[in-house]
C-alpha cells in the first residue's frame, strides 16, 4: 500500500488503557519506513487547553471527517502496515 505523509488513514489503535486492545479511529500518516508507519492519534474531542501538542484540524471534511477533529500529536504510534484499514 502507498502511504503519504498527512494522509488520514482509519487504523486499529492501540488503547491507552491496555496496549493489547484496539479500536478503529481515524490517524494521520506521520512517517512511513515499510512494514512500520507512524501515525498521530485524532479524536473527535476538542484541542485540550493544557496540551500545546493538541492541534484542530481546520477543514477537517477534506480528510474526510464527520465532525470537527482534533490531532493528539503527543500520541502518536509507530505500527505495522498491517493495523491500517483501506
Amino acid at each position: 500500500m502507498a502511504y503519504s505523509k498527512g494522509e488520514v488513514w482509519w487504523v486499529e489503535f492501540p488503547l491507552e488503557e491496555d496496549a493489547t486492545e484496539f479500536i478503529t479511529r481515524p490517524a494521520i500518516i506521520a512517517d512511513v519506513c515499510l512494514p512500520n508507519v507512524m501515525v498521530i492519534k485524532v479524536t473527535k474531542n476538542i484541542p485540550r487547553t493544557d496540551d500545546d501538542f493538541d492541534v484542530k484540524l481546520r477543514n477537517h471534511e477534506y480528510a474526510g471527517l464527520t465532525q470537527p477533529s482534533t490531532a493528539r500529536v503527543a500520541k502518536f504510534v509507530v505500527m505495522d502496515e498491517e493495523q491500517i484499514g483501506d
